[in-house]
């Protein structure tokens, strides 16, 4: 009976067919360094963020709500050629409406050729609490990735 030799496989860059890839993140603050890596301050493990404000605090369209630092990081590749990409928030009284739009064109040379985009809130201005969510288009790909602001009550202070 032969022995069979084990080789390894080879590791390889991805094929031209490769699926895209995108990934939103949400942190106080992303900052993109000199060496192309992207530092985060804050960042938010779970697509939940919670408000603290007083029971009485009124808000709405003519007093937004402000956090005072939230950015997004939007990691993409797996694209190839020249794309547009944008990205759009929602809001949970109008889900279809998208605000907000930043675009910016990039030309991917290769599949494993990565971009990021950066969208800085400072501040974070929003009127309504509640599900939303961040839509990213590359030209005619698109993906939505789902987020929620929740108010939370700030504690009663006790009385010694």
């Amino acid at each position: 009976m032969q022995k069979k030799s084990k080789t390894a496989t080879p590791r390889t860059a991805k094929s031209e067919a490769a699926s895209p890839e995108v990934s939103v993140y949400i942190a106080d603050d992303f900052r993109e360094e000199v060496r192309g890596t992207i530092t985060a301050v804050g960042l938010h493990t779970t697509r939940s963020l919670t408000v603290y404000l007083p029971e009485d605090e009124v808000f709405g369209k003519d007093k937004p709500v402000a956090i005072h630092s939230l950015s997004f990081l939007v990691a993409m590749k797996g694209f190839i050629g020249p794309k547009i990409m944008s990205f759009s928030f929602t809001l949970p009284s109008n889900p279809d409406e998208l605000i907000s739009t930043r675009r910016q064109r990039h030309t991917f040379n290769s599949v494993n050729d990565g971009v990021n985009m950066i969208i800085p809130g400072q501040p974070f201005l929003f009127h309504e609490f509640g599900p939303r969510s961040v839509v990213v288009d590359v030209d005619d790909y698109r993906q939505i990735v789902h987020f929620e602001i929740l108010r939370g009550k700030l504690p009663t202070p006790t009385k010694a």
